[in-house]
């Protein structure tokens, strides 16, 4: 028998802009959602995962902006 996995959220979560990152991990780690950080100047992976968050940060680990993928 196989399970199907629950739907994905096609919209980001909110209120996490101008959190600072651990703030915002925190958040997203009791949630259980998969995050990744985007920092300026960081090289970021083409893959696309529908449920991961992805935090933009500014240079001092503000989040400015959530995308989903």
């Amino acid at each position: 028998m196989t399970s199907t996995p629950p739907p994905v959220d096609p919209t980001p979560p909110t209120g996490l802009v101008g959190l600072t990152a651990t703030d915002a991990v925190s958040e997203l780690d009791a949630a259980g959602r998969p995050h990744r950080l985007l920092r300026p100047g960081t090289m970021r992976t083409l893959d696309f995962r529908p449920d991961r968050v992805n935090l933009l940060l500014d240079a001092d680990d503000v989040v400015v902006e959530v995308t989903l993928g």
